[in-house]
This record gives structure tokens, C-alpha cells and sequence, in this order.
């Protein structure tokens, strides 16, 4: 983030292939404390989609099992959520970046003009030809100095050397453990 230029509007993507809600909610908290460090003030739209609308359901009313206290630092569980009697509920504020939807990213137009999108896991699940047919794609949606965030397992790692639009340099393989 410390080199790229954002306009007013910061606009991510976290794929489908995602734990319910971990990292659609740390991914804002990240940013929001990043944002915030810098003191840059810009909207921030985080699009969230799933083929599941049963999980799209559950991630909307930003509730979380007592449990998230093992994954959550204790400094952000104190600040971006509210305890309940037997859950916790995301705060307002990160709630209003996220934006929940249906989305087939294989077959549904895609969302563009996105300066990140992360993929973790997500190549990971298809088989070499939707890879390739994926990747154009990919492509499309981010901005001219966007980010693909994709994890230390996604196969596609071996087929960088192949010309991409969009330039190894501009793909960021973040561990899992690190995210």
C-alpha cells in the first residue's frame, strides 16, 4: 500500500473460496488500520461474494462464534467487535465496507476497477484449463497498478513464466499462516 496512489475510492475483492468471515473481516480491519495509520481518508468498498447464498445469509448479520477470540487479536477483538451473550458482532464501521453478494466468477461478469483482489484458495480448487480461462480475467478487473493476492499452494505459480497481461509483478503470493 505504501507505494500505490488511490484515489477516493479504494475498491477490493476477497474470493469466494474464503473461511466465513475471517478474512473478510480482517482483511477491512486490516486496511481500516492502515488507512487510519497513514491518515489517508478515502471510501473503502471490499466486495465479498460466494456462490453460497446460505453463507452470503450468515456473513451479512456479522456474527461470530465466541470462538473467533483464538483467531482475532485481542487489541482488534476489543476494538472492531461487539461482545454478545454468546457471539460477537462486527462493528458498524467495518460492517458498512463490505459488500455481500452472489457471484460466480466463472460465469458472472466480473467485478472491476478493483486495486486489490485476493484469490487465495481459490486456484487452487480448479483444474488447469479454468486456471488459464480464469486468469485474463483476473486481469480485467483490477486497475492499471492493481494487486492479485494468491496463496503459497495456488498451482499456478508454475505458469508465471508464461506471458500474463498483467506481469508477475503486480501477483503477490501471500502465506496462509501470514494472512
Amino acid at each position: 500500500m505504501r507505494s500505490h496512489r488511490y484515489s477516493s475510492l479504494v475498491r477490493l475483492s476477497l474470493s469466494h473460496a474464503l473461511c466465513l468471515g475471517h478474512e473478510r473481516s480482517g482483511t477491512p480491519h486490516c486496511l481500516y488500520e492502515r488507512l487510519e495509520r497513514t491518515a489517508q481518508r478515502c471510501k473503502v468498498q471490499i466486495f465479498a461474494p460466494d456462490l453460497d447464498p446460505q453463507v452470503i445469509e450468515t456473513a451479512r448479520t456479522g456474527l461470530y462464534p465466541e470462538g473467533i477470540v483464538v483467531d482475532v487479536r485481542p487489541d482488534r477483538l476489543a476494538r472492531f467487535f461487539r461482545k454478545g451473550a454468546h457471539s460477537y458482532r462486527i462493528a458498524k464501521e467495518i460492517r458498512d465496507m463490505v459488500i455481500f453478494a452472489p457471484h460466480n466468477i466463472l460465469s458472472d461478469p466480473p467485478f472491476t476497477k478493483l486495486d486489490f483482489l485476493s484469490c487465495r484458495n481459490l486456484l487452487i480448487s480448479l483444474d488447469t484449463a479454468l486456471q488459464k480461462r480464469l486468469l485474463p480475467v483476473l486481469h480485467y478487473t483490477l486497475r492499471p497498478h492493481g494487486f492479485l493476492f494468491l496463496g503459497t499452494s495456488e498451482t499456478v505459480r508454475e505458469r508465471l513464466a508464461e506471458p500474463l497481461p498483467m506481469g508477475t509483478e503486480r501477483i503477490l503470493f501471500v502465506d496462509d499462516e501470514e494472512a
